[in-house]
């Protein structure tokens, strides 16, 4: 599941193309995800600043349950 959350999340905010690297753990009361991106394209190099990573938050909440 937390597959698909993470490449849902990528694609909304435009980094679906992009390195990345995801780590899921419990180290709290919440089982959660860090994920950290690349922001530089593999192919096109240049640095990408998409907008819509300025206001992700809730984006794939209506799709994914917040408890497991």
């Amino acid at each position: 599941m937390f597959i698909a959350i993470e490449e849902e999340f990528a694609k909304t905010i435009g980094l679906s193309e992009h390195q990345r690297h995801c780590g899921v753990h419990k180290n709290t009361n919440n089982l959660h995800m860090h994920v950290a991106y690349n922001m530089i394209h593999p192919e096109r190099l240049p640095r990408h600043d998409s907008p819509a990573r300025s206001t992700p938050v809730g984006l794939c909440s209506s799709t994914w349950p917040t408890a497991v």
